[in-house]
């Protein structure tokens, strides 16, 4: 199941009871792709990495119609749903996650991984952006609306976590757009 805009695509595949994502350069080979990888969890654990998801669909949504990914899953206490669509006339992608707890949570978030030939330090980064550089000197970017940016330097993992306080029950967001500049 794919989800692009012009310049990236999102490649969800399934991996035992849950869905990953790529985030990758947009090309003809698929064999050559760069870009950010999910950090998949276990069914084991009730907080990964990454949101759970378990079932998922592409809709066409709106007038005129867009395509976009829905997702919904659960782990521990907590039910995870996602919303993620190209904007902005093809701009990037917006990825659009929500975690409903009933207990604290010791972790909320999407997390990921570079892979291929690209550099797997962000060049810049603060709390709401983060670039890499490409093979081919274009830029792979990671702007935060909702949420805040955290770096794992020793794992190389980007998360992109709630700002509000995970330690109350409630609904927790957060929002981001990746894109190929």
């Amino acid at each position: 199941m794919n989800l692009h805009s012009l310049r990236a695509l999102v490649i969800f595949s399934r991996e035992g009871d849950r869905f990953t994502h790529r985030i990758v350069q947009r090309q003809e080979s698929l064999d050559e792709a760069v870009g950010l990888c999910g950090v998949l969890g276990t069914s084991l654990e009730d907080w990964p990495l990454d949101p759970p998801i378990q079932q998922l669909v592409l809709e066409q949504i709106g007038s005129p119609p867009r395509t976009v990914a829905l997702g919904v899953g659960m782990s521990g206490s907590g039910h995870w749903s996602l919303a993620a669509e190209t904007i902005g006339g093809d701009a990037g992608i917006q990825m659009d996650w929500a975690c409903r707890i009933h207990r604290p949570a010791e972790r909320l978030g999407s997390s990921y991984k570079a892979f291929g030939p690209m550099n797997r330090i962000a060049r810049a980064w603060t709390s709401q952006r983060a670039e890499w550089l490409l093979p081919n000197d274009a830029r792979f970017v990671l702007n935060v609306a909702e949420g805040r940016i955290v770096w794992d330097e020793h794992e190389s993992i980007v998360s992109i976590v709630p700002v509000s306080d995970i330690r109350y029950a409630g609904t927790h967001t957060w929002r981001y757009c990746l894109d190929v500049v």
